[in-house]
């Protein structure tokens, strides 16, 4: 089998091949799979519920467009890439001849003789189980959780059915290896346990029944460590449309590892969940903090600032709070109580305490802690923490009474007042540069305008009234319409062109009759015109006139 090819249901629901669960960040990237398919083209946004693992390191086996499943010369079922065999089922009792995939989403390599099954991914759960699968305390099995929904690799959680036939949910490192012994998958929807002693016990919570005639299901154990139900009306052929119908454990935020300093999140996190009925649960970090690994939010978060100093010089002064309410965090780091203390006393005596990173204020007492930890966001938490960062990363969000706040405040006031100053400066400068080009225009007797315009103005150079040296003549719709405007023009002009200085306008006066805020004064009487003959054209000796000597007429409709 190729990455072209793959294994599906004769009922066309389930899938088997090379699946690409991230093409946009791994194009590359290849998972052995098994899918809910619902007759699709690929297995891009489409529920997995196996795929090939590495029996030692847990990791998903990653394999290219040259990877092909071949069963070897002793019928052992590989997954081979170039030369290097990637995968192959390490329990495999004999050789294979035959490889299925039944309607049920079991996977099973046959053998050649009496068609027995040699191996089956029923046997070898990864992080789902589907109707009719069963994981108990004697088959070595387990659920391990993905790192992300996303990710594939082994994530933080493992669900085991124990020796003691308790049912465990362990935290685990992600980046070590584990080996765990794993209980049971049910069609109505619900995940079930069949203790030897007391029978079945429903692990889910009770709904309204989902019939496997109506609906498909399977149960998984996903990234944040919440065991869920999930189903799937069999009319909808959307892949993605999955519904969480219960799940198990229901104390989201509030479990925590045995060690009691850390919960479902990291160091300086908290867990909040979600208000859909998925309820999954999200590790956020404080204003001011940034997480340690942007991929995976679970690692904690650190300062995003340096911290105070113990050095013995007085810092107090670099660092604010900022204040959560309704999130609870482990006390179990506090080392100063102040029993009857005002919310600005416990402000003030941790920005005094080079040791303390957060104020925890319940009801009129409070604890300065030097950890956050085990953080949990909720309704039911009365909790108020105070928590310390430094003054530029979130300088108004102390509570009121602040010095530093009000202080902040003004500055940010007056950085605002210096911009809006800046701004009107500049809009002056731009109105005054404006004015003078128009001044500049003016003066010089002319007006630019553009192609657009001018074919506007001539109807599209319809009408031609005649050719020059200096270019052709076309007639105008409205060019120069305002005639008052003219009048005025010409008059200004009239003045600005007088023999004698001293009676010519000054500068600022021009402008002012010119945008008609002044009256023009009276035109003074005109010098007496030359004859006629000094302004025709000279003939020359031949009787032609100067080539220089051109008459230019601006015809107004």
């Amino acid at each position: 089998m190729t990455p072209n090819q793959r294994l599906a249901t004769s009922s066309g629901i389930y899938a088997f091949g090379f699946c690409n669960t991230d093409p946009n960040r791994h194009p590359t990237h290849l998972l052995l799979a098994i899918w809910f398919d619902f007759g699709a083209s690929d297995c891009t946004n489409k529920t997995v519920v196996w795929f090939a693992r590495d029996p030692t390191s847990n990791r998903a086996v990653v394999a290219t467009k040259q990877a092909v499943l071949t069963l070897d010369g002793s019928s052992r079922l590989s997954l081979v890439d170039g030369k290097t065999t990637l995968w192959s089922p390490t329990s495999q009792q004999s050789g294979g001849s035959t490889l299925i995939l039944l309607d049920s989403g079991n996977l099973q390599l046959l053998t050649a003789a009496g068609g027995g099954v040699s191996w089956q991914s029923f046997d070898h759960p990864t992080h789902t189980l589907l109707p009719g699968q069963n994981m108990t305390n004697s088959s070595g099995t387990y659920l391990l959780s993905k790192n992300t929904d996303m990710d594939f690799s082994a994530g933080r959680f493992t669900l085991v059915v124990q020796d003691d036939d308790n049912i465990v949910l362990y935290m685990r490192n992600p980046d070590q290896t584990s080996s765990l012994s794993g209980n049971t998958g049910d069609p109505s929807g619900n995940l079930f346990y069949n203790d030897s002693v007391n029978g079945y016990k429903n692990l889910t919570m009770k709904r309204p029944a989902n019939s496997a005639e109506n609906y498909y299901h399977y149960a998984a154990l996903d990234p944040d460590g919440t065991v869920r139900v999930y189903a799937h009306q069999k009319n909808n052929r959307d892949g993605t449309a999955w519904d969480v119908v219960s799940l198990f454990p229901g104390d989201g935020c509030e479990r925590k590892t045995k060690y009691g300093m850390q919960g479902m999140c990291g160091p300086n996190a908290y867990c909040k969940a979600s208000s859909l009925k998925e309820q999954r649960l999200k590790c956020e970090c404080p204003d001011g903090y940034v997480f340690v690994d942007e991929q995976h939010g679970y690692r904690g978060c650190r300062p995003n600032f340096t911290p105070h100093s113990c050095d013995g010089k007085d810092h107090s002064g670099e660092y604010t709070t900022v204040r959560m309410d309704n999130t609870a965090w482990s006390n179990q780091s506090a080392y100063n109580r102040l029993p009857t203390a005002s919310l600005q006393q416990c402000n003030t005596a941790c920005l005094n305490d080079c040791s303390c990173v957060a104020v925890l204020i319940d009801g009129s007492s409070c604890m300065e802690v030097q950890n956050l930890t085990d953080g949990k966001q909720g309704s039911d938490a009365k909790i108020t923490a105070l928590i310390k960062v430094a003054a530029t990363s979130s300088p108004l969000l102390s509570p009121a009474g602040n010095k530093l706040s009000r202080k902040w405040l003004y500055l940010i006031i007056a950085i605002l007042g210096a911009l809006l100053m800046a701004s009107v400066v500049s809009n002056l400068c731009q109105c005054y540069a404006s004015k003078k080009a128009k001044e500049r225009s003016l003066l010089a007797g002319l007006q630019t305008f553009t192609y657009k315009e001018l074919k506007q103005a001539t109807n599209g150079f319809k009408e031609l009234l005649g050719k020059g040296g200096f270019g052709t003549v076309h007639k105008g719709k409205r060019a120069l319409a305002d005639m008052e405007s003219v009048e005025r023009f010409a008059c200004v002009a009239i003045w600005c062109l007088q023999t004698d200085p001293s009676i010519r306008p000054k500068m600022h006066k021009v402008v002012q009759m010119l945008e008609g805020t002044i009256e023009i004064d009276p035109l003074p009487d005109p010098p007496r015109p030359p004859s006629f003959s000094a302004i025709l054209p000279t003939p020359t000796s031949s009787g032609t006139l100067h080539s220089s000597s051109r008459i230019h007429a601006l015809q107004v409709e």
